[in-house]
């Protein structure tokens, strides 16, 4: 809302994005991506919260970057752009 305001009220320049959750390299091991992924391969379980039936939208670290920079060359001032992968 702040770089909206700025764009409507002081004409700059502002580009929005909204990413997916992102994953990659170098991610702290307590997040869910590399916990996971460290407990199947210690034959160990994976948490589950609630009841397991909420979905969400993983969009890897590069691809963001890249919807980034797409957005930065193409975008229009005052835009906002969403970063997902289509889950079908």
């Amino acid at each position: 809302m702040l770089a909206l305001a700025y764009h409507a009220n002081l004409r700059r320049t502002r580009l929005i994005t909204r990413g997916s959750n992102t994953y990659g390299p170098n991610q702290f091991p307590e997040k869910i991506v590399p916990l996971f992924i460290t407990n199947l391969l210690d034959d160990r379980r994976v948490p589950v919260y609630g009841d397991g039936l909420q979905i969400r939208n993983w969009l890897y670290v590069d691809d963001h970057a890249r919807a980034v920079l797409h957005v930065l060359d193409h975008g229009v001032p005052g835009g906002i752009y969403n970063a997902a992968v289509d889950p079908r």
